[in-house]
């Protein structure tokens, strides 16, 4: 295994040889454009430096519910039963609880040297109450929108018997609910005295432990156990013998994304110590449009770092890779395949690394007889294990190498920084993109902020706007807020993106390149710009989001819409906008977004870059 802790290390200590030079630079007797360009370079490698600093990271497994992630983790990991003896798939792995749609919320996988355990962050009661409400709808009318892990779980807390299937079956065998449905469901529940959400493993082995304790709680099972918003599993090193690379934190098992936009996973992949890895069956490969609209917010051009840190996991049945049509063999149906992914990546305009592309055959080493397994290979599973941690270790060291090159370049540039002179050419040169700027920064007012918003909202698929207006704008499968955040985002690169490339351009023609000192200049301007842009692009979002959460995040922004039902005419979303429309009008908020001038700013940061004091 390559030496993560010693590559790391020597990256932190090339960055500091960069800002030392900095210092010297900025504390000397040199021109203002050199100290200008020097402190440039060096903000990238602080950037660069703090990357580095990550010691250990958290691996998110996100994608399309049913998609295999929990399999996928369980093979990773080594989560099985001893006994194999006529188990199915799912029998074998200790964390599935049946096939698609089952992990009700977020799991989180730790391994440490403290005793195994199982820990629920709750959901709390005044939202739970809305999970009531949407249960108590689905009696009324079994069309209603509730996603069927939570009917499961709601069943069980209120101990409705399994063969009870059907709505009707339930109201006839239950005729109190017809009665008072909501009293009923609330005494049997008794949801504020379900306060356990500590489970230690106790004499029973590990794997019976964890199988069960892990069902009965994704479930409603245990009668003490409140629903869960996230599962941590801290798995004590002593009960399984997995050899997983030091710098691996945890494993996490999102919540699937269907159609909706999700927040939640993209802050997951934006953080500074996250690998995120976007999980499909090989069939199914960039088909799914949440995905592709999470990827396409963050892994936008100028963002060079996140990109590094991402990539897509190809899940595949047992064989299904030598399987593919028009492809004779393994290596070619993976290449068929990886092929069509980028195509979809490239029309999507998402910046991904190709090299970033693993399969992974949850079931590979094991045989199967009538869907049973009947053996397992132990070399082969323990290898294809063994690969997918070496394909983590090759993301991490492709972007400690990318870094390294480009430190390597910025103390280049700074040792020949020292001896540069600065000529009244350059002076003009710094002068004329001012110039430049100015010409292409017209009409950036954002007039049609609403109409991206309602764009967004009408597309959102009606069942699962039904949830997020049930859960005051956030629902399991949609998010208005997030919705919102797209819609401004594709307003600001409306205004400023090809103004940017506009800008870019000229500046590239305004300096010789064949000078070095004027192609520096050139790197660092673009650079800023780039740099400028990703920070005011998410800054931009990330105010719509928040402005538009704490505003109508209340009972009273959605009272309206929770009694609105399809007509059968289409006209669902259009009403639910109509209402929401009326709440942004009436809190300001669209006034509050015209204020907040992220285009202009844009712009204007440019300017101050490119403005020379003597």
């Amino acid at each position: 295994m390559l030496n993560f802790e010693q590559k790391r290390k020597e990256l932190i200590t090339l960055c500091q040889q960069v800002m030392n030079m900095n210092d010297i630079i900025l504390q000397g007797d040199y021109h203002s454009i050199i100290k200008k360009l020097s402190d440039s370079l060096c903000e990238r490698v602080k950037n660069i430096n703090k990357y580095c600093e990550v010691e250990s990271y958290d691996i998110f497994f996100n994608g399309k519910i049913g998609a295999g992630k929990s399999t996928a983790i369980c093979s990773i990991l080594g989560l099985m039963n001893d006994s194999i003896k006529d188990s199915k798939l799912r029998d074998l792995f200790l964390l599935k609880t049946g096939t698609g749609r089952t992990t009700i919320c977020e799991t989180e996988i730790i391994f440490s040297d403290n005793i195994s355990s199982i820990t629920v962050e709750p959901v709390e009661y005044e939202e739970f109450k809305i999970y009531i409400h949407q249960f108590e709808e689905w009696l009324k009318d079994s069309k209603s929108d509730i996603p069927i892990e939570h009917i499961r779980l709601l069943k069980n807390m209120i101990g409705i018997d399994k063969k009870y299937k059907e709505v009707d079956e339930i109201l006839e065998h239950y005729e109190e609910l017809k009665i008072n449905a909501s009293e009923y469901i609330k005494s049997k529940i008794d949801y504020e005295k379900r306060t356990d959400t500590l489970y230690i493993k106790g004499n029973q082995s590990f794997q019976e432990w964890l199988k069960n304790t892990y069902k009965n709680i994704n479930d409603g099972i245990i009668s003490t156990c409140p629903m869960p918003k996230k599962i941590v599993i801290n798995i004590c090193k002593k009960d399984m013998n997995i050899d997983i690379p030091q710098y691996i934190h945890s494993i996490i098992d999102t919540r699937g994304i269907d159609l909706g936009e999700r927040i939640d996973i993209q802050e997951y992949i934006s953080r500074e110590n996250s690998i995120s890895f976007m999980c499909d069956n090989v069939k199914d490969l960039g088909s799914n449009p949440g995905e592709m609209s999470i990827l396409k917010q963050i892994l936008i051009k100028e963002n060079k770092d996140t990109k590094l840190r991402v990539g897509f996991l190809c899940l595949a049945h047992n064989g299904e890779l030598e399987d593919i049509t028009d492809c004779e063999t393994r290596e070619e149906g993976i290449s068929e395949k990886k092929s069509q992914l980028l195509k979809k990546i490239k029309e999507e305009e998402i910046y991904f690394k190709e090299e970033n592309i693993f399969f992974y055959e949850a079931a590979k080493g094991f045989k199967f007889e009538e869907k049973k397994v009947v053996s397992i290979l132990d070399n082969e599973v323990i290898s294809n294990r063994k690969k997918f941690f070496e394909n983590i270790d090759k993301m991490i060291f492709n972007m400690y190498n990318i870094y390294k090159n480009e430190v390597l370049d910025v103390l280049k540039i700074l040792n020949t920084l020292e001896t540069g002179q600065v000529n009244d050419k350059i002076l003009e040169n710094f002068q004329k993109s001012i110039s430049v700027v100015d010409k292409f920064k017209k009409d950036l007012n954002i007039e049609d902020i609403l109409k991206k918003f309602k764009e967004e909202v009408v597309s959102i698929y009606h069942s699962s706007l039904r949830g997020a207006v049930n859960h005051y704008g956030i629902g399991n499968t949609a998010d208005v807020y997030g919705s919102f955040k797209k819609g401004r985002l594709l307003e600001f690169k409306d205004k400023c993106e090809q103004a940017k490339s506009n800008i870019v351009a000229a500046i590239e023609e305004i300096f010789d390149t064949d000078n070095f000192l004027e192609k520096i200049c050139c790197h660092c301007i673009i650079e800023k710009i780039d740099e400028v842009y990703k920070k005011l692009y998410n800054d931009c979002g990330n105010f719509t989001y928040y402005l538009t959460k704490e505003t109508l995040y209340n009972y009273k922004s959605w009272q309206n819409p929770k009694h609105y039902w399809g007509d059968g005419k289409g006209n669902y979303n259009s009403r639910v906008w109509e209402d929401i429309y009326n709440e942004i009008v009436n809190s300001n908020i669209e006034t509050e977004l015209k204020i907040k001038k992220f285009e202009e700013e844009l712009f204007k940061e440019i300017k101050d870059f490119l403005n020379i004091k003597a």
